[in-house]
């Protein structure tokens, strides 16, 4: 409850009586279902928050250590999240939390910031391009273990993010 508290309070001038949204953006290979992101979305959905679960369709295959595949994923992916949220009317909502995953991280940031949103994110696993985009009001989550993220990479760009706003805090758990 401590975590959801600390991710999801509302901005000063977010309304209290508006509806509240969860959009969950998960990884390659980790949907809505695993544990991570059905737990979070589940203490979201106690919380009040409607939830949309985003699909990306098909991503290119074997794409761990291809940038070139890695940077077509993320175009595939931000297209069908752009198609996927085309008819969402952000204002409505008086909250709005991004929970993502690994390539989901990135995808959320990227979407959040071409849409001028703000909103509060959970950040499981983020990789290192999440860190190019502004940051602010979220919380990351990275396990030092995780093959896909390099720990001294994100370890740097989480605490050197000069000309964008950094998560409010990092936690690195093995």
């Amino acid at each position: 409850q401590m975590l959801y508290d600390k991710a999801s309070s509302h901005t000063a001038e977010a309304d209290n009586n508006a509806p509240k949204l969860a959009v969950v953006f998960p990884g390659i290979g980790y949907g809505p279902d695993k544990p991570l992101l059905y737990y979070a979305a589940r203490l979201a959905r106690n919380q009040g928050y409607q939830i949309l679960n985003v699909s990306y369709g098909s991503l290119p295959e074997n794409v761990k250590g291809d940038r070139a595949k890695m940077e077509q994923a993320f175009e595939l992916a931000l297209k069908h999240t752009e198609q996927f949220l085309q008819n969402v009317d952000w204002h409505s909502y008086g909250s709005i939390l991004f929970i993502s995953k690994s390539l989901g991280t990135i995808i959320s940031s990227a979407y959040a910031s071409r849409h001028d949103l703000t909103v509060k994110s959970i950040l499981f696993t983020p990789l290192a391009d999440t860190f190019s985009f502004s940051l602010a009001g979220s919380i990351a989550f990275h396990g030092t273990a995780d093959p896909w993220a390099e720990t001294e990479i994100i370890h740097k760009k989480s605490r050197f993010s000069r000309h964008r706003a950094a998560p409010k805090k990092v936690f690195f758990l093995p």
